[in-house]
């Protein structure tokens, strides 16, 4: 797909995992997570990857390192999903394109969403899209504010939310696509949250809306869609949804 890469976010260690194994390399019905992460860009037609690591990197990159589609790019210091992607500009500053982002551990992501959300950017003549799902159950997700047209005017963290928020299903799942262009100056301005420290993603949202820029939203994904991987429980859960979705 020409004028579009990925940046996949692999860093994390997860200590909630329960093991000295980076998160990435724990294996969904035989492969390690981060396999479907990559195959679903390729998939899609990205064949231009970047994979932040952090975490025992060496390790991440023994077990991929035959792949030629991959530029590693190391967060020496796990500070935030904005600071991983920060850590791709010097390999991408004069890049102009797309930049699609998501995280390495939610195997369960789909490369026909990823195209959608590619073809949603581009005839939106967006400078960001972001795909979001409706939850049974949003606990721990950014709810999506929408105005009276139904047009997409913040994000709110679960944490900062109002009770009325809290009862907002829609929520951010973590697929962004961006315009290089736009992108590398947003982060730039990005202030360490006060409770972590760390530089967060969606604050660049927030900017490139506070800026005027034309943002999308790739709506109505699935709830499986959503399923990252932080614990043992939702391991065993992915892939239990995995086996179930490739039975005869």
């Amino acid at each position: 797909m020409k004028n579009v890469v990925a940046i996949i976010l692999a860093a994390g260690r997860s200590t909630r995992m329960r093991s000295e194994l980076p998160k990435v390399l724990h294996p969904v019905c035989g492969k390690p997570m981060l396999h479907y992460a990559i195959q679903a860009c390729s998939d899609a037609g990205i064949d231009s990857l970047y994979v932040v690591v952090g975490y025992q990197h060496e390790r991440v990159r023994q077990a991929f390192d035959d792949d030629p589609r991959i530029t590693w790019v190391v967060q020496t210091k796990q500070l935030g999903t904005a600071h991983a992607v920060m850590m791709c500009e010097p390999l991408l500053r004069d890049f102009e394109g797309t930049l699609v982002v998501i995280a390495g551990d939610m195997p369960l992501i789909r490369s026909e969403v990823l195209r959608q959300l590619i073809d949603t950017h581009h005839r939106e003549q967006a400078a960001m899209t972001l795909g979001t799902a409706e939850l049974n159950d949003p606990t721990g997700y950014g709810r999506i504010l929408r105005d009276d047209k139904g047009v997409m005017i913040g994000i709110v963290e679960h944490q900062d939310c109002d009770p009325e928020q809290r009862r907002i299903r829609e929520v951010n799942i973590s697929y962004y696509c961006f315009d290089s262009r736009q992108l590398w100056p947003v982060l730039q301005r990005i202030e360490p949250s006060p409770a972590k420290g760390e530089y967060y993603l969606t604050d660049a949202v927030q900017l490139l809306m506070a800026q005027g820029h034309q943002t999308a939203t790739l709506s109505g994904l699935l709830e499986e869609d959503s399923l990252g991987v932080n614990s043992p429980q939702e391991l065993a859960r992915v892939e239990e949804v995995m086996r179930l979705c490739h039975q005869p």
